[in-house]
């Protein structure tokens, strides 16, 4: 029944450390708690007792690491609510739960926080398996109730066309094109060809990426929906209108770009011994002051009332419009290469051209 081998050390010592998150939700000692838990925190036999004390650790490895992590603080934050209140958190009543919804409510610009603490409090009684009072129909409409109250437009950014990238690369392609908006350009071809969110591109090495006389492959170690690890690949063909090709830009960017060791693909341009090199990773506030402020030189940064109508999203949005727009291409095809899960997902960053939409009534004839 011992293993010791040390695969089996390993796989011990990575969940020991996670077993933290689940303290407080596991403790099969407290009143309250499942049978379940109970059952698991008596067992006699050494070996099943350090099983058992793995397993917590197992559990809150259904979701992801930073999942966990907004669970676990949402979580922390009703807690703390529930103390002052001298009330019991974990199992929580509905009438409990709704009380505390009303209060977030009144001071919330939008139903984001009811949203994420429902959420959270029906993970943690989830993994206490206990019932969770989320799902008790007064939890329900307080929740809905919420909603309704704070419901304002969606606003969302405009998806970036192909014609307003080329303008883009166009206004500040020259031989003396510094580094600085040389890697702007290779960034900005590679999300809207790539139909990468930020994060992916935040998170991309000089290792990431392979160049061929045909195409680029750029590996992405994690993605949003990359529940299991598994890595995603994204094939970027060379494009004969060189102005928008992502392989060439980021041919142009690697030629002239000198990376420190373990540096980030895209990241800080320094000056060191009088060569300009790639240092820590740049900033998503900085990446994004960079891209309005070319835009705008482009002329194409438009406001109305004061908004912002462009932002990093647009790149990933207005590639996938693009890719929508030529026949014949599935949709699966381009459902898999922004690495959306669900078609539903994908379908909420197209944005249907005039042209388009008129199809409808002219087919009516």
């Amino acid at each position: 029944m011992v293993c010791g081998s040390s695969h089996c050390r390993c796989v011990f010592s990575r969940f020991a450390c996670g077993a933290r998150c689940g303290r407080g939700l596991f403790n099969g000692s407290r009143p309250g708690m499942s049978e379940d838990w109970t059952k698991v925190k008596r067992q006699e036999h050494p070996h099943l007792q350090r099983l058992a004390g793995v397993l917590p650790a197992v559990v809150m490895y259904e979701h992801a690491e930073s999942t966990v992590v907004k669970y676990s603080q949402a979580f922390e934050r009703f807690k703390t609510w529930c103390r002052k209140a001298e009330i019991a958190h974990l199992p929580a009543s509905n009438d409990h739960v709704a009380l505390y919804l009303t209060e977030l409510l009144l001071s919330a610009e939008s139903a984001s926080p009811m949203d994420a603490a429902c959420a959270a409090i029906a993970w943690a009684h989830r993994k206490a398996c206990l019932p969770s009072p989320t799902d008790s129909t007064l939890v329900g409409q307080t929740l809905k109730g919420c909603h309704r109250l704070l419901a304002r437009p969606a606003q969302k950014k405009k998806p970036l066309t192909l014609c307003q990238l080329r303008q883009l690369v166009s206004k500040f392609d020259c031989p003396a094109l510094s580094l600085v908006h040389l890697q702007m350009i290779a960034l900005v071809t590679l999300a809207f060809r790539g139909f990468m969110r930020w994060d992916d591109m935040s998170r991309l090495y000089l290792c990431n990426v392979e160049i061929s006389s045909e195409h680029m492959t750029v590996f992405m170690e994690s993605r949003k929906n990359d529940q299991f690890r598994e890595g995603h690949l994204v094939p970027i063909s060379r494009s004969d209108d060189r102005a928008v090709c992502a392989v060439h830009w980021m041919e142009r960017f690697l030629s002239k770009a000198s990376h420190l060791a373990g540096a980030h693909l895209f990241g800080k341009v320094r000056s060191v011994g009088g060569q300009q090199v790639i240092r820590a990773a740049i900033t998503y506030s900085r990446t994004r002051e960079l891209f309005l402020s070319m835009l705008k030189a482009a002329g194409i940064a438009e406001t109305q009332s004061g908004r912002v109508e462009y932002g990093l999203h647009s790149l990933r949005s207005g590639g996938v419009s693009s890719a929508l727009l030529c026949p014949g291409l599935p949709v699966r095809l381009v459902q898999r290469h922004g690495g959306w899960k669900h078609l539903e997902s994908m379908q909420g960053y197209v944005a249907e051209s005039k042209e388009a939409t008129l199809q409808v009534t002219r087919n009516m004839q």
